[in-house]
């Protein structure tokens, strides 16, 4: 039964297809998803074309307007700075698990998002994924219990309620995994099981669920059944990738995802053997200075631009991913040159936060500012993230330099024994919210030390 999802392991070659205009995109909104136009709105008057981007672009093209220099060499691939998992790592692993057994709904094998919230996104079930991998292979569970929840989830997986029979909706009950539906015209939404599909989060799963086939054979007749009843075909379109939204009147199908995030989604969606050349191998248009150090720098509108889809990339699909190794370089490199002009530890991530708006995108730089922090909509936050916990530990573990060091000790005072802390907010505050994803990537990260330094796809194959 393998073959019939492994077109994957023939992965496309390393020649890029010429890119298309995009259309309008939508942004996951953390443990949601969220449209990045309202239903019936024209998009134009509430995004900025892409020329007036590209316009605004060039008045400004660096901190100190100054135009940047070449992205610094490669950093991947190479070792980390732990080369055999301790007994200070082996606690951190045991904290993170304990947000899975305390959050976990039996019934479905779904995880919440965020303590107490019984809702989850595909970006969240491929959390769980991870994080029950994770906690087998580091003993944290015996083989029984990670087979009960393991069987659970692809169950779930299988006969989840899916939107206009193609693919998962945005969002789902964690209890029951039913499709949560939009407030308004709830009847005309539950006949669809939802309001559409994000690329991304239903790419991150996909991702998982090959890691997860190639690490266990035994599951590969239940994948099967999952990539039987999804329609992937639609995640695609000529070489990008297609999210969807049902709005009051139609559905529309757009192009979604930015640098970092595109290429992420695109690594695992091409191992499923759909076509999406075009953004997974996407470069750069134009590079931003950001303490000296050139970065990736995107047109399109909302340009987010976290460290979150380069570490996972490195972390999970390894050389899968190599076209991300000189932008995930270039984005470590920024951190550790900030660090090193005045001080202070940055670590940039999503996160989900205590506060409103609840979710916030702390970007190494948002249309042309430096450092800047903004909900889902772009929209500048009052209050920023300096160190996202779960970047800090995944790029301590995957480098191997004083700034390493630096990031390892900010996740050590991150730790505590009843559980993970977020991260630390601009103003030296702690972010307390208590998140799936968080506690997944953390597991991740240990894994990877385990694996001795390498990724998890690479290992598996």
């Amino acid at each position: 039964m393998l073959g019939l999802l492994l077109p994957m392991l023939a992965l496309p070659s390393e020649a890029p297809e010429p890119s298309e205009a995009p259309e309008p995109v939508e942004m996951r909104l953390g443990n949601r998803s969220q449209i990045s136009a309202g239903d019936g709105i024209n998009v134009a008057e509430r995004e900025p074309s892409d020329s007036a981007v590209r316009a605004e672009s060039s008045k400004v093209t660096s901190e100190d307007d100054l135009a940047p220099p070449p992205p610094p060499e490669p950093l991947w691939p190479t070792a980390g700075q732990f080369r055999n998992l301790s007994a200070e790592h082996m606690a951190m692993a045991q904290t993170a698990w304990s947000y899975f057994v305390r959050e976990y709904q039996p019934l479905t094998g779904l995880v919440n998002s965020v303590a107490g919230y019984r809702r989850t996104t595909l970006w969240d079930v491929a959390s769980v994924m991870a994080g029950t991998v994770a906690a087998h292979e580091l003993g944290l569970i015996d083989a029984a219990e990670f087979d009960r929840r393991i069987e659970r989830l692809l169950q779930t997986l299988v006969t989840l309620p899916l939107y206009r029979q193609r693919l998962p909706n945005r969002n789902y009950s964690t209890d029951r995994a039913t499709p949560v539906l939009p407030t308004h015209s709830t009847e005309r939404y539950r006949a669809l099981n939802g309001n559409g599909w994000s690329v991304l989060d239903v790419g991150r799963t996909l991702g998982w669920l090959t890691i997860l086939q190639l690490r266990y054979p035994g599951y590969t007749d239940a994948v099967a059944m999952v990539r039987a009843h999804w329609q992937t075909q639609w995640l695609a379109n000529d070489g990008e990738l297609q999210g969807a939204r049902h709005g009051l009147r139609s559905e529309r199908r757009y192009q979604e995802g930015r640098l970092g995030y595109e290429q992420y989604a695109a690594v695992a969606i091409a191992l499923w053997g759909e076509s999406v050349s075009a953004a997974r191998f996407r470069q750069a248009e134009a590079q931003f200075e950001v303490a000296g150090i050139a970065l990736p720098s995107d047109p399109r509108p909302r340009p987010f631009l976290t460290s979150d889809p380069y570490y996972l990339a490195l972390l999970e699909f390894g050389p899968a991913a190599k076209s991300l190794y000189p932008a995930a370089s270039a984005i470590y490199q920024a951190h550790r040159q900030h660090w090193q002009q005045t001080g202070e530890v940055r670590c940039y991530g999503e996160d989900a936060v205590n506060l409103a708006p609840w979710f916030i995108y702390n970007n190494l730089h948002y249309l042309q500012q430096p450092w800047h922090s903004t909900d889902h909509q772009g929209k500048a936050v009052e209050l920023g993230q300096r160190i996202s916990s779960k970047c800090a530990l995944a790029w301590a573990v995957l480098a191997d330099d004083d700034f390493a060091r630096a990031l390892w000790q900010e996740a050590q005072a991150l730790h505590r024994p009843k559980g993970w802390l977020t991260g630390l907010m601009a103003d030296g505050s702690i972010n307390t919210s208590r998140n799936l994803n968080t506690n997944g990537v953390i597991l991740t990260a240990l894994l990877y030390i385990h694996n001795g330094n390498r990724s998890l796809l690479e290992l598996a194959q």
